[in-house]
Formats: C-alpha cells, sequence, structure tokens
C-alpha cells in the first residue's frame, strides 16, 4: 500500500508540473 501511496503522490506532482509547462507553452504561443 505505501508503495502505491506514493506512486499516486509522485503522480500527481509530475502531472501537474506537465500541466504548467502545457499552459505556460500555450499562452506564450
Amino acid at each position: 500500500m505505501e508503495g502505491f501511496e506514493r506512486d499516486a503522490k509522485g503522480g500527481i506532482v509530475a502531472g501537474g508540473a506537465l500541466a504548467v509547462r502545457w499552459l505556460r507553452l500555450g499562452r506564450t504561443a
């Protein structure tokens, strides 16, 4: 269960970072 929670948190953090980058690229484009 601990490994699953870690993977879930990592996925959320990675997804948030990608979303921020995508939004920035979209705004500047």
